[in-house]
C-alpha cells in the first residue's frame, strides 16, 4: 500500500479548510442529497464527501457507509486531492497503490473508486465527492466523469457559501477583503436595509455600478411585485428583534437593473460594530446550477426509478414564493 503523501502546499490547504468551519456544532451544509444523487446516479452503495485533513479524512455526508472517517494513510480521497482532474481506479486490487489497504482487503471491500478534487477559489483541494462499488469496472466513460464532475461543482457551490457565510459572521472588514476577489455578489448594508457596499460581481449580476447601489435600498434587487418591508424589518432586527434568516441560506427570486429576474442563493449575516448594526448578503446566480441538478436528478430517475424532492421544488417556483414573499424580508423578523 502506498500512502498519499502530503501535498507541497499542506499548510496553506490547511488554512483553506478551516476557512469553512466544516467540522463545527454551527455547521449548517447538507450535502446528504449530493451523495443521495451520486449513489443512485452512478449505481454505486457507497458515494461520500470527504474532507482530508492532515491526519485523518472526514465524511462531511456519506452514504453506504457506518463510519464518520479513516486516518489519511489509507485514504484514497487524499490521493484524489492531488489530482488536477477526476481519479479513477478501475480495479484496486490490480493497482499497486490501493492492492494491500485495508479498505480493500476488508470492509468496506473497496473495488472500485472515482473521485474529483473539491476546490476552494484560490485552487486549493479540500477534499472530494468520490462513488466506490465493492465490485471492480472496466471503464468509467466520459459522460459519467463529466456527470461527477457537474455533481462536485454543485458541492462546492454550496460549501463556497458556507464559507463566506463564516467570514460574514467575522465583522465587515474580513467580509469585504473577502468580497474583492469573491466571483459571487456580495452586499452590505445598515440598519435601515441602505447599501453601503456593493462589490465588482453584484455590479455584474444585477447591472448596477457601485456608485449606482451605494446609498439605495436592498429593494432594488428585489422584484417588484415583492418590495416593500425590508428596512423596517432590518431595523427590528438590530434592535434586537428575532432574526429569520440570518444565518440560514434559501433560494429566491431576484431582479436586474433591467427588471429581468433570475434564481440566486442567498446568505445573510449580521455583525456589531460599535452600538450599530450591519448586514451582509452572500448572492450567488444559481440558474445554471438548478439546470445541472434537476438534469442529473431526472438523470437518476431515468435509470433508477429516483426521484427527488429537489426536482419537486425546483419545479414549483410558486410554492417557493408563497413561502418567502421577498428578498430580505427583514432579514425576517418574526415580531
Amino acid at each position: 500500500m502506498r500512502s498519499a503523501p502530503h501535498l507541497f502546499n499542506e499548510d496553506a490547504r490547511l488554512a483553506a479548510l478551516a476557512e469553512y468551519d466544516l467540522l463545527s456544532e454551527n455547521d449548517d451544509v447538507d450535502l446528504n442529497e449530493m451523495v443521495k444523487l451520486a449513489a443512485r446516479l452512478f449505481d454505486v452503495p457507497i458515494a461520500l464527501v470527504s474532507l482530508v485533513e492532515r491526519d485523518t479524512q472526514t465524511f462531511k455526508a456519506r452514504i453506504g457507509l457506518d463510519i464518520c472517517g479513516t486516518t489519511r494513510d489509507v485514504s484514497f480521497c487524499a490521493h484524489a486531492i492531488a489530482q488536477t482532474d477526476i481519479l479513477v481506479i478501475p480495479d484496486a486490487l490490480l493497482d499497486p497503490r490501493f492492492a494491500t489497504n485495508p479498505l480493500v482487503t476488508g470492509s468496506p471491500y473497496i473495488r472500485f473508486y472515482a473521485g474529483v478534487p473539491l476546490r476552494s477559489p484560490g485552487g486549493f483541494a479540500i477534499g472530494s465527492l468520490c462513488i466506490i462499488d465493492n465490485r471492480p469496472r472496466n471503464g468509467f466513460s466520459d459522460k459519467d466523469k463529466t456527470n461527477l464532475q457537474a455533481l462536485a461543482r454543485i458541492v462546492t457551490d454550496r460549501l463556497e457559501m458556507r464559507r463566506l457565510a463564516v467570514a460574514g459572521a467575522i465583522g465587515q472588514t474580513r467580509f469585504e477583503n473577502i468580497a474583492a476577489t469573491s466571483p459571487d455578489g456580495i452586499i452590505c448594508a445598515d440598519h435601515h436595509g441602505d447599501i453601503t457596499f456593493w462589490n465588482a460581481a453584484c455590479e455584474r449580476l444585477f447591472g448596477f455600478t457601485a456608485d449606482e447601489a451605494t446609498g439605495k435600498s436592498l429593494d432594488i434587487i428585489v422584484p417588484e411585485r415583492m418590495r416593500g418591508g425590508h428596512g423596517g424589518g432590518l431595523q427590528r432586527v438590530a434592535a434586537g428583534g428575532k432574526p429569520r434568516l440570518v444565518g440560514t441560506t434559501v433560494e429566491l427570486d431576484a431582479a436586474r437593473q433591467d427588471g429581468s429576474e433570475f434564481p440566486i442563493e442567498l446568505s445573510l449575516s449580521m455583525w456589531r460594530e460599535g452600538d450599530q448594526a450591519s448586514f451582509g448578503a452572500i448572492i450567488r446566480d444559481i440558474g445554471e446550477r438548478r439546470g445541472n441538478e434537476t438534469r442529473l436528478f431526472n438523470l437518476a430517475a431515468a435509470r433508477r426509478g429516483y426521484q427527488s424532492p429537489g426536482i419537486r421544488r425546483r419545479t414549483a417556483p410558486r410554492d417557493r414564493r408563497k413561502r418567502v414573499r421577498a428578498i430580505l424580508p427583514a432579514a425576517g423578523s418574526d415580531s
